[in-house]
């Protein structure tokens, strides 16, 4: 099974991380970072998030396709089982 994407939030604390701990290299607490990062995702305006949501339905797209993609294949395996057995 193909893995499934991130939601734009999450695409968002991947950069938030890094800043944030570039800015508090002493930061060992997980549960600040998570705090912290909800928090500007809280009051970014749509226009600075719509790079992680076009990010994120990029990759919704490319989930799906690799879905069908699976799908196929084991159709396809699941077939090839059935022939052997009669």
């Amino acid at each position: 099974m193909p893995k499934r994407p991130a939601a734009a939030f999450f695409l968002f604390m991947d950069d938030f991380r890094k800043t944030f701990k570039e800015q508090n290299p002493d930061n060992k607490n997980v549960s600040v970072v998570a705090k912290e990062g909800g928090e500007k995702w809280k009051f970014m305006t749509d226009e600075e998030k719509k790079p992680y949501a076009d990010k994120a339905a990029e990759l919704k797209v490319e989930y799906e396709k690799a879905l069908e993609q699976h799908k196929a294949d084991n159709a396809e395996v699941a077939e090839g089982s059935d022939r052997e057995e009669e």
